[in-house]
């Protein structure tokens, strides 16, 4: 029930009541007033109390969905487990993608033959001090 139709409701039963008010005695009126009043002071508290579990079970769960499955940065992972699965799953992609790519751009090399290349050996480098 809305807040709308429990209104119209009320409104109806009042109309009645008042309509009725030559036919009752004045306490009659009052206590009638006041009894359709606290029922409706009750469906009221029962509308908004079952609008607000609604609402709040609502926002729990979305607040347990952001904190528990929402990946944040590295600093923030030694309390969430579902995002330290994730990024050790996303490294180890990352790395295997990695080297795909690495082997995709170095060409194979084949083997040389020594006595293809000449084999030079290396120059040392001068140690002398210059003298000003």
């Amino acid at each position: 029930m809305t807040l709308k139709e429990l209104n119209d409701k009320y409104f109806a039963l009042y109309g009645d009541l008042y309509q009725a008010r030559g036919l009752l005695t004045e306490r009659q009126y009052k206590l009638s007033a006041e009894a359709l009043l606290m029922s409706y002071k009750e469906e009221l508290d029962v509308l908004f109390a079952e609008r607000a579990l609604a609402v709040g079970r609502e926002r729990f769960e979305l607040k347990f969905k952001v904190r528990n499955w929402l990946p944040r940065r590295v600093f923030l992972f030694w309390n969430n487990k579902i995002a330290k699965k994730l990024l050790r799953t996303y490294m180890v992609d990352f790395k295997a993608e990695l080297k795909r790519l690495e082997e995709k751009a170095m060409p194979p090399t084949t083997p040389a033959s020594s006595s293809d290349t000449p084999q030079t050996l290396p120059v040392p480098q001068s140690r002398d001090v210059e003298t000003l």
